[in-house]
């Protein structure tokens, strides 16, 4: 059904989306992806927690992305395997939604999304010098619109900068207006931004960095 939102419900664009996703994952091995373990190098360096629950039971994914280089995966040949990384991430996000649905109350709403928590804290004009490294960066966002829209509650964007802002102006137009509409952009004012994150997510849910 996320599909369908994504278009409003336009079943004809739908159906594009739908031929051109499932062409993606068998082109991508996307089925495989959760088979193995992730590549040590990018959980190490390029990190994200999904282990956390908000006030309604669905999945938090926190991650650290200001400190992700990536403009190093450019310079090192490794954009693909990254984009496998990326891929994999968005399959256990999907993973998690299914599973706290099956788990939740028969009474309770179903469970069909997730919260995002990005600490932009320490992201660089670095980055932003190298045009390959952008587009990488919003590849993310790209693959996001075109395999796994609507399965994203809402957005905290936090310590963002004057270089984030330029990324961002440049992802705006790659994101659908109704998921604009979910991300919310904070400065490094952390009063300002705590006391909302917890007002979704409860703090001994996530890392004191995201609001814990």
């Amino acid at each position: 059904m996320s599909l369908f939102a994504a278009r409003d419900l336009k079943l004809d664009a739908a159906e594009e989306m739908l031929k051109n996703h499932l062409q993606w994952r068998e082109v991508n091995k996307i089925d495989v992806l959760l088979q193995g373990s992730p590549d040590s190098y990018f959980s190490k360096n390029y990190p994200y927690w999904l282990n956390g629950v908000n006030r309604k039971g669905s999945p938090v994914l926190c991650s650290p992305v200001g400190d992700w280089d990536i403009r190093k995966i450019v310079e090192e040949d490794r954009i693909k395997e990254f984009e496998d990384y990326v891929n994999r991430m968005y399959e256990r996000i999907l993973e998690c939604i299914r599973r706290y649905d099956e788990r939740r109350d028969p009474d309770q709403p179903p469970i069909t999304k997730f919260t995002l928590i990005l600490n932009w804290d320490g992201f660089s004009v670095r980055q932003t010098a190298n045009m390959k490294a952008i587009q990488t960066l919003l590849n993310i966002a790209a693959t996001y619109e075109a395999h796994y829209p609507e399965i994203l509650d809402q957005a905290f964007f936090l310590n963002t900068n004057a270089v984030f802002q330029i990324v961002f102006a440049l992802m705006k137009p790659i994101l659908a207006p109704r998921t604009l509409s979910k991300i919310t952009c904070y400065g490094t004012d952390r009063s300002e931004w705590e006391p909302i994150v917890r007002s979704v997510v409860e703090e001994h849910q996530i890392p004191r960095q995201f609001g814990g």
